[in-house]
């Protein structure tokens, strides 16, 4: 016989599966953050100086993101600036072309991105305007030298 009601052990079964949620957002995010500076290390190597400062500037926010994450624990702020960087990052690869042109790529990574940590309502209101602006938008003129 269970010691618990059934509500609470539903409840904790709820909690768990949200603190694995977190668990992998936040090594997903370090991940990010480390594949993003090597990939800017690179572009840095190969003399495209704008991309590598994008990616830079990504590695620090992802990062910075965890790191305050895993110092106040505030789950709120982490998933809306996790999700808020990995959709500008996605963004700005669709536009630019990524590295070596794998932009396009992104439409295949970033809706299991946005569906992990979200619910399936949350998913597809996030989900459709994201993935309907890089049809408005121009792409980046090529910044990149010969």
């Amino acid at each position: 016989m269970p010691s618990q009601p059934l509500d609470f052990r539903a409840a904790d079964a709820m909690k768990n599966e949200d603190d694995h949620v977190l668990r992998v957002m936040k090594a997903l995010g370090y991940t990010a953050a480390l594949m993003a500076l090597l990939i800017g290390a690179k572009s840095w190597l190969s003399d495209h100086l704008p991309h590598a400062w994008t990616l830079f500037v990504f590695s620090a926010l992802m990062a910075s993101n965890c790191l305050v994450f895993d110092r106040f624990n505030k789950e709120k702020p982490f998933r809306a600036l996790f999700m808020g960087l990995v959709s500008l990052l996605f963004l700005y690869l669709v536009a630019s072309g990524g590295e070596s042109n794998t932009g396009a790529l992104w439409f295949y990574v970033f809706p299991p991105f946005v569906f992990y940590p979200t619910s399936l309502a949350r998913f597809k209101s996030r989900l459709a305007p994201i993935l309907w602006l890089p049809s408005q938008l121009r792409p980046l003129p090529y910044i990149y030298p010969a």
